[in-house]
């Protein structure tokens, strides 16, 4: 008797189961190929950096603000960059820096406002990164990351990948 309870309730489970997951909607969720960036920045006009020398340490923190910066290449436009930056000034010299960029934008003929974190550790081989944390308007759904070097002669130069979610 108890054999034939459990596999009635275990079919009936298999039943009401499979007749939930008919009724849930399905969506289908995709993105679109990646595409390659690439291009530079460089600031138009300096803004604010105050230094603090952290403590008695060899290391100073150095908040900039304001910064107007230029974007050519496939991520192009007028952006705003605020960061963090702490830098160390024995021997090895190095700085570690997170900074946000604010882009008014146009990536492959869209347009909108693009907000990008930056990532620096000039004391780690590693390059320093960026990635589109988010978007307005046309540029909403776009996502991508990347590397960047510099400056060299006060020009960054940045590489990536970015797609447009549906």
């Amino acid at each position: 008797m108890v054999k034939k309870t459990t596999k009635a309730l275990s079919a009936m489970f298999v039943a009401l189961s499979a007749a939930l997951l008919l009724t849930m909607s399905m969506s289908v969720v995709y993105a679109t190929a990646s595409i390659p960036v690439n291009g530079t920045w460089y600031t138009t006009i300096p803004g604010s950096a105050i230094t603090e020398q952290a403590g008695k340490s060899d290391n100073y923190i150095v908040t900039i603000s304001d910064y107007t910066q230029a974007w050519t290449g496939d991520i192009s436009g007028t952006a705003s960059y605020d960061g963090r930056w702490i830098t160390h000034v024995g021997n090895p010299t190095w700085v570690n820096s997170r900074g946000h960029y604010t882009i008014e934008a146009t990536v492959f003929g869209k347009s909108g406002t693009l907000y990008i974190e930056g990532v620096t550790n000039s004391g780690n081989p590693q390059p320093s990164t960026w990635r589109i944390v988010g978007g307005t308007d046309e540029l909403a759904n776009l996502h991508g990351e990347g590397t960047f070097v510099g400056p060299v002669a006060g020009v960054y130069t940045y590489t990536g990948q970015v797609h447009f979610d549906p």
